[in-house]
């Protein structure tokens, strides 16, 4: 590797211990709290300038996040004080692909524990400046692109989430059919008052879509009575039943659980966690549990209450509870979770 030298940690990145600060002590803000899980919480008052990058130094040892804006470093972590004229991109994914090299050096007893003054004199093999910038901005850019997807995946679950509250829980369509009826319109009006709330559009609107939409609006209508009945739980469309969460679902069992330290940065298997980031990391080994996207299964965070459905074969951390849908359509099912 021509123009890298020996050098340590130590010579090109200063580390230091972040700043305790309490949930109390915060006051409303937009500077992020960053701690050894990520983002935990915002204030009003930077310990420092970005752009940044923090490890988890208690609890999540390992952990490495990357900080556009100004921040607060918690406790619970190490910052990188000093760049020595390192390129800071670059910084971050060093320390990102040595993760679990790092979580490796848990010094703790009963809470995890890292030491800045034992990453400073580990050996390493370190590139010349302008490598660093070609590395970081080939890898930036795949970043980018990765979280562009994530934001859009975001808005479409989001998006998914507000048909299924309309359809499912506000029975939206059901009370426009009600309506119509009501009001003495003819089947066919009914029928396209329905189609109208699930569209989102103008009555009038209707005749200007394609004939295949049109077509699907249709049978998507038809599926959805025009009336309501009473239950345990009061007004549910009629013809529709009530049953309990456990005749829905089937709890599955993984043989093993995985934790920071077992998972690698890359790998063929993804482990989900309880965590808002869902990904705790990647192994290679058999997954725990089959996914497909023709028989998909999904998470439930025993503590968190956060939900994931996976399309592909997946394991899973401790506190975190796989299930698949009995009977009904999984996707549906997981939504209604």
């Amino acid at each position: 590797m021509c123009g890298w030298k020996k050098t340590t940690i130590g010579e090109e990145i200063t580390l230091q211990r972040g700043f305790d600060i309490t949930r109390k002590e915060q006051k409303e803000g937009n500077i992020p709290v960053v701690s050894s899980g990520g983002i935990a919480s915002y204030h009003n008052t930077a310990k420092v300038q970005g752009p940044g990058v923090v490890l988890g130094r208690k609890g999540v040892v390992g952990s490495v996040y990357w900080i556009n804006e100004k921040y607060w470093p918690h406790d619970t972590t190490l910052w990188v004080k000093d760049f020595h004229g390192n390129h800071p991109r670059f910084v971050y994914y060093f320390f990102l692909f040595k993760s679990q090299m790092i979580a490796g050096m848990d010094v703790g007893a009963a809470n995890p524990t890292l030491n800045r003054n034992h990453l400073h004199p580990i050996k390493i093999f370190w590139p010349p400046l302008s490598e660093q910038r070609a590395i970081a901005h080939i890898l930036g850019t795949l970043d980018d692109k990765i979280e562009l997807n994530r934001r859009m995946n975001q808005t479409l679950e989001e998006i998914a989430q507000a048909i299924f509250k309309s359809w499912f829980v506000d029975f939206e369509p059901v009370k426009a059919k009600q309506q119509a009826r009501e009001a003495g319109k003819s089947a066919a009006e009914i029928e396209r008052a329905a189609m109208a709330t699930i569209s989102g559009s103008a009555i009038g609107q209707l005749d200007e879509f394609p004939k295949e939409k049109y077509q699907k609006l249709a049978e998507t209508a038809a599926l959805f009575p025009d009336e309501f009945e009473e239950s345990e739980l009061g007004l549910i469309p009629k013809g529709w039943e009530v049953k309990q969460v456990k005749n829905l679902l089937n709890r599955l069992k993984a043989s093993k659980r995985y934790t920071k330290k077992s998972v690698l940065a890359q790998g063929l298997i993804p482990v989900f966690e309880q965590g808002s980031d869902i990904l705790l990391g990647f192994h290679n080994e058999n997954p725990d549990i089959d996914s497909t996207p023709e028989q998909p299964r999904f998470i439930f965070g025993d503590h968190t209450c956060i939900t994931h459905l996976s399309c592909r074969p997946f394991s899973i951390s401790p506190n975190v509870i796989p299930l698949e849908s009995k009977e009904l359509n999984a996707y549906w099912v997981f939504h209604a979770i």
